[in-house]
């Protein structure tokens, strides 16, 4: 693999017609860079074995995952995101509001660092 010393950076867009993604890999440098040029596809032969065609650091591969999730890509068992996990907080919150009602006991809420006793 090469070594380069710019750090290596993803795009992905959606092609309009077809909604397809395309990517593009870089590596700026002070003077230019280096781009990721096109994949190429090879015979394989039953049992050879298959060589990484590209290797990435985290950084790099995170780099990778933002540029796909910015244009729509989510992982087929990813467990949440930060959207969910409002919604799943805001819910919890409206429960425990139901809850202490039912039972007649003020709620404490913290906000700002302080708590509050508010009357159902």
């Amino acid at each position: 693999m090469n070594t380069f010393s710019g750090k290596l950076e993803f795009r992905a867009d959606r092609e309009w017609r077809s909604f397809d993604i395309t990517l593009r890999g870089f590596i700026s440098e002070e003077h230019g860079g280096y781009v990721i040029k096109e994949v190429e596809f090879k015979k394989q032969e039953n049992g050879e074995y298959i060589k990484p065609f590209l290797s990435l650091s985290e950084e790099q591969a995170q780099s990778l995952m933002d540029a796909l999730w910015s244009v729509g890509c989510r992982p087929s068992e990813g467990h949440g995101s930060t959207g969910q996990l409002a919604a799943t907080e805001k819910h919890l919150e409206d429960m425990r509001k139901i809850a202490f009602t039912v039972i007649g006991t003020p709620l404490a809420v913290v906000r700002d660092n302080e708590v509050h006793h508010e009357k159902m």
